[in-house]
């Protein structure tokens, strides 16, 4: 079984990004552009402004001049605020629809395909808590403010690059200045970003542990065995140990914001001071006017912003990036067990009692070295029945998961009439084997729902089928009979079965489904 290490890019992961946010949000797209561009223009008009006003005072005029050349100004000021502040409003309410689709429809699209075998691999199942933990725990944000990101890099850049030349008209050399320090503060935050992108994946492990313990205390279900074995104080420990070593990562990730925002603090004073410099001396020196030295003084303090800006919005990316690669190191799974190629056999294409036969069959988990079969043997007729005694972990269970497809042999072959399993379509397979299990999974749908899987049936056959189960009776005593709910938690009125009421109810959804090949695992544990 091969699990996927690829690792995409900061480009790839904007780029898978940007197709959700076109398929769910591509309102969001649009906006985005106008939202940049009425930034930049209200930028500008917030210098410009100071400059208009003091040119008028230069010029002596009066109020009326006055109003005059600040009215047009003022007026996109005013409009472009406005309208930026609905346009951010969008951005960033709308903008939680492609974070809430990512963390529910590709993820739950993935676990309905994935093969059994590779839900169960605990590389998988890493990956998935992974994936889980970012859409639940405080890193969540780096994707939800993915919009805003883009356009606070755009915003920046683009305004960057516009204030060039304003720049250059009072020196070149101040560009360089401006340019060094924005640079030096990049490169330092490259190192930032990758240095937050591998304490992300460090932690995870601890995190995931963490959260478990945290899962295992709000379930109702752990509650007893916690105090009646005395777990509470083992427990609290594991947890503080586990908590405290995700906490000294996250306090290195603070520690390194921190130094990186002391760098940017001393490289603004330095950048600060030599531009304040040259534009005092080119005012006492007669060069500019005030009204110049007003809006060139703006110029530089905002192209000085836009150049922190840029460095904070690519550490951003850096981090979105990162949690991307722990979403999609999940989704890049597989689906299926190897490049197996499957048939075209269909369920009818065997006997109504078809002979299983195992042959040389090998079986061990891709984590484990260990075997579990080896060249094991069995042949079972058609309509016989048959009981496979052991102890526990001789593999009974895992015999009967390699018989439904759950699982598949390592070596060896099992046929069906003869057919090997490699033969049939996957859901054809599936139609083969009425299962009872021992453990009980429910659903929080009504009793009828869980036993027929919301498909229309027969009323007959499912009252046969109830007082065959003994469902009949327990359905009877409830007041919303069959369309009660089950799974307490999930809403007021729904209900928890004893465990040999529940032992029933699958009874009954195995008989429904009246396959070709029963298999029973203990289907009677928790009755009396």
């Amino acid at each position: 079984m091969k699990v996927s290490k690829q690792v995409h890019g900061i480009f790839d992961n904007m780029w898978f990004y940007t197709k959700i946010w076109a398929k769910t949000f591509p309102i969001g797209l649009a906006i985005i552009p106008f939202f940049v561009v009425l930034s930049i223009l209200s930028i500008y008009e917030q210098i410009n402004i100071p400059r208009v006003l003091v040119e008028v005072i230069e010029m002596q005029g009066d109020v009326r001049n006055l109003l005059y050349a600040l009215a047009l100004p003022a007026l996109l000021l005013i409009a472009s605020k406005t309208i930026n502040g609905v346009l951010n409003s969008c951005i960033m309410t709308l903008g939680s629809r492609p974070m809430i689709y990512l963390y529910s429809v590709p993820i739950n699209e993935k676990l309905f395909r994935i093969h059994y075998q590779m839900l169960t691999s605990p590389k998988v199942q890493s990956k998935l808590v992974k994936a889980k933990n970012i859409a639940f725990s405080g890193d969540g944000p780096g994707i939800h403010f993915f919009g805003l990101t883009v356009s606070n890099l755009l915003i920046a850049t683009i305004g960057a690059i516009i204030f060039t030349s304003s720049i250059v008209y009072v020196d070149f050399i101040l560009l360089v200045v401006i340019l060094l320090s924005g640079f030096v503060n990049l490169l330092y935050g490259f190192y930032v970003g990758k240095y937050v992108d591998r304490s992300m994946k460090e932690r995870s492990d601890d995190e995931k542990k963490e959260s478990y313990i945290m899962r295992v205390l709000e379930n109702r279900m752990f509650a007893k065995d916690i105090r009646l074995y005395n777990m509470r104080d083992w427990l609290y420990g594991k947890f503080r140990y586990y908590h405290e070593r995700y906490s000294k990562f996250l306090l290195g990730e603070t520690r390194i914001r921190a130094s990186a925002a002391l760098l940017n603090a001393a490289l603004v004073l330095v950048r600060d001071l030599i531009a304040y410099g040259y534009l005092i001396s080119m005012l006492f020196n007669g060069n500019i006017r005030v009204s110049e030295f007003v809006f060139l003084l703006g110029v530089v303090f905002q192209f000085s912003n836009w150049m922190d800006l840029i460095v904070e919005q690519i550490n951003s990316l850096i981090t979105f990036s990162t949690m991307m690669n722990q979403i999609r190191e999940f989704l890049d799974v597989e689906d299926e067990v190897g490049e197996m190629q499957y048939g075209k056999c269909l369920e009818r294409d065997v006997q109504i009692c078809p002979s299983i036969t195992f042959q040389n069959v090998g079986f061990r988990y891709p984590e484990g070295s260990e075997w579990i079969f080896r060249n094991f043997n069995l042949n079972i007729r058609g309509g016989e029945r048959l009981a496979l005694v052991g102890i526990n972990g001789a593999g009974k269970t895992t015999l009967m998961l390699m018989l439904m497809g759950l699982l598949h042999p390592t070596e060896g072959d099992i046929l069906i009439d003869g057919k090997s399993y490699r033969e049939f379509q996957p859901g054809e397979y599936y139609k083969l084997f009425s299962p009872l299990f021992q453990d009980i999974i429910l659903f929080p749908e009504s009793i009828i729902d869980n036993i027929t899987g919301g498909a229309d049936v027969d009323k007959e056959e499912l009252e046969h089928i109830l007082k065959q189960s003994g469902m009949d009776n327990i359905i009877e005593k409830l007041p919303e009979g069959g369309d009660t709910f089950l799974v307490k938690n999930s809403q007021d009125k729904a209900i928890d079965l004893s465990g040999g009421q529940n032992q029933r109810l699958l009874l009954a959804r195995a008989l429904l489904k009246n396959a070709k090949i029963t298999i029973l695992d203990e289907p009677t544990a928790a009755l009396d």
